[in-house]
């Protein structure tokens, strides 16, 4: 039987004997679940090299041709500033083609970017769930004692990867939002210093002004998300983490004497209540009267 192809890039160091470990053949599910990971990468590689091929013609191009223009419409309405013009008019180009263009290209720039991004990153859960879908077929050949911990460790690493992800997508927007922004900023306080005329340089400082403000409203939301992805991780983190200490506790437990195994029992389970009631966020309910509800208006 051949080997098996690589399941995604992370995985591109790994040789072939740490990926498929003796004993696949007598393993006909993991063989399965392989073959049909690496046929959903594929399908999603191809989909996602079609999309961005698509978006670098529909978005890219445009973009491209824009920055063009907004360069050129700027050396020109520049030039026809020195002339000895008294209504600053350029004839058929006017001061406002240039930042037209040049907003143009970074609202088209920004798109084609976050479309870039979220293709990478429903390509990357796409690879994260084929791999899940792996694990959890090996998990079916691993003895019953060992399977709880192995499981809850690939909860761990899945439940990190997911959350650190939405965390460094939400960052990375961020970014790009206040460099865009910092960007205009810059360009809309040199063309307003450059302008000849009142109207023109407060209406350009006026653009500015409500752009810098709108990128600094953008980016904080971003940042705040990336603030809430961050406390979801550890929250996602917590939980099988406490599953994995619960879960030790009862393997050692099972070593003990009859008498002291079920105190010890007891207290994991008294673990795992707790595990599931203390929800960070949650509401914590008080403690239920001891009369039935209704017994006070029957007694009245």
């Amino acid at each position: 039987m051949s080997e098996p192809t690589q399941l995604g890039s992370d995985s591109e160091s790994q040789t072939d004997e740490q990926r498929a470990p003796a004993g696949d053949e007598s393993r006909p599910g993991v063989v399965a679940a392989r073959a049909q990971a690496d046929s959903n990468i594929h399908k999603a590689k191809i989909e996602l090299d079609s999309a961005a091929e698509l978006d670098r013609w529909r978005i890219g191009l445009p973009a491209l041709l824009c920055g063009v223009l907004a360069f050129v419409f700027f050396m020109v309405w520049g030039f026809n500033q020195k002339l000895p013009d008294d209504d600053g008019s350029t004839g058929y180009i006017d001061w406002w083609w240039s930042p037209a263009c040049l907003t143009a290209f970074i609202v088209l720039g920004v798109t084609l970017r976050v479309r870039t991004v979220n293709r990478s990153s429903a390509h990357d859960k796409v690879v994260s769930d084929e791999e899940f879908n792996v694990r959890m077929a090996e998990l079916d050949y691993i003895p019953e004692t060992d399977a709880p911990l192995l499981a809850n460790r690939e909860l761990l690493q899945r439940y990190h990867t997911l959350s650190t992800g939405q965390a460094s997508t939400a960052f990375r927007v961020a970014v790009w939002v206040m460099g865009t922004a910092t960007a205009l900023v810059i360009g809309g306080a040199v063309a307003a210093a450059l302008a000849r005329t009142t109207t023109t340089a407060v209406t350009l400082a006026s653009l500015t002004a409500f752009i810098s403000a709108l990128g600094g409203y953008v980016s904080s939301t971003l940042l705040a998300t990336y603030r809430v992805s961050v406390e979801q991780a550890r929250h996602y983190f917590r939980e099988p983490l406490a599953g994995g200490y619960l879960l030790a506790a009862e393997h050692l437990a099972a070593t003990l004497d009859a008498p002291e195994r079920a105190t010890a029992l007891g207290r994991v389970v008294d673990g795992f209540i707790q595990a599931a009631t203390n929800v960070p966020g949650a509401a914590q309910d008080s403690a239920p009267s001891e009369e039935p509800p209704g017994a006070t208006s029957a007694l009245s």
